[in-house]
């Protein structure tokens, strides 16, 4: 089942996000269960589609032209702005920093329980059954306990599980993992797992924001690399990684040194992506790219297939690139 279907969209981030890239020609499913990672660094791309999904209001993003449309179960295809009416929790997002997510002295079930209320459930009981199974899911052995305990009480662990749970319990059908604020590794790891193992179980599709090809690699099953406000390579995560076809995902994996593979050599772009406002005609990568001839400096590719994969490059890399 489709849960979101993205057309022809162009969008232009609000005043604050003014280092944003507009997102143009933005076409794209996201499936009941998927889990799909957006990478691209913090003004490509993926942020601002994540800000348009979860309604932030505070970045104020805006649709230029194009649409969005939301299958809720229940209520049909819906527009954003509808399901920002009718479904509150439809998509929601995984706290930054699940570390500073509650107030310290109040009870974390009170916390929990005040934010699925704004979100329509009402009904006390059911609310607190959710929450208990979801922290029962991650592990906890007394749920119960937990809840009734003030964040200042409890170890990283269980406030951890009760961030998520907040997010988890109000039953939404897609949720956004954008860039963590944990500096732990450790915790960081133990988080994003957490966050996978529940959508997974779930059924919820997992949106991903990253610009380290690393964490695509173990947060998704399908990845869309963006640049300069569109995509430019989408496919299987495993396949998109291990076989790039378009120089900048290329470029970018290279930049990793846990993924890089000895016996075929990254090369790096020179100089940096183009400024919001800035972007050259033609393909955007054209200044940087060592492949570039002079029909990429005329013409904006189109995603088009290559090898299974989804790439807009008119000189896409061959088998191992």
């Amino acid at each position: 089942m489709t849960l979101l279907s993205i057309r022809d969209l162009f969008a232009t981030p609000g005043p604050a996000d003014g280092q944003m890239h507009d997102l143009c020609n933005l076409n794209l499913d996201v499936g009941a269960g998927a889990q799909l990672a957006l990478i691209g660094d913090r003004h490509a791309g993926p942020s601002l589609l994540a800000a348009l999904l979860a309604s932030e209001t505070a970045h104020r993003a805006t649709i230029a032209s194009g649409t969005i449309w939301c299958e809720a179960p229940g209520h049909g295809r819906l527009m954003l702005s509808q399901l920002r009416a009718r479904l509150r929790d439809f998509v929601l997002v995984v706290p930054a920093d699940p570390t500073v997510h509650f107030r310290p002295r109040r009870l974390v079930r009170d916390q929990i329980l005040q934010g699925m209320r704004r979100l329509g459930w009402r009904d006390r009981p059911t609310a607190l059954a959710r929450i208990q199974a979801v922290l029962a899911d991650v592990g906890l052995d007394d749920p119960g306990l937990v809840l009734e305990q003030r964040p200042d009480e409890l170890g990283r662990d269980a406030v951890m599980a009760a961030a998520l749970a907040s997010v988890f319990a109000c039953g939404p059908r897609v949720v956004i993992f954008g860039t963590p604020e944990i500096t732990d590794t450790v915790l960081l790891a133990e988080y994003a797992a957490r966050v996978r193992l529940l959508a997974r179980a779930r059924d919820i599709a997992l949106l991903t924001i990253t610009s380290q090809p690393a964490v695509a690699a173990e947060m998704s099953d399908q990845a869309a690399v963006f640049y300069a406000g569109r995509i430019v390579e989408m496919g299987a995560t495993g396949t998109l990684l291990g076989t790039p076809r378009h120089p900048y995902t290329h470029a970018l994996i290279g930049m990793q040194p846990q993924m890089a593979r000895p016996s075929a050599p990254f090369a790096l772009l020179e100089g940096a992506a183009p400024a919001p406002g800035a972007v050259p005609q033609g393909c955007a990568l054209h200044p940087r790219c060592p492949n570039a001839f002079a029909g990429c400096y005329i013409e904006t590719p189109a995603l088009g297939d290559q090898a299974g994969q989804r790439v807009a490059c008119h000189r896409p890399l061959g088998e191992g690139g």
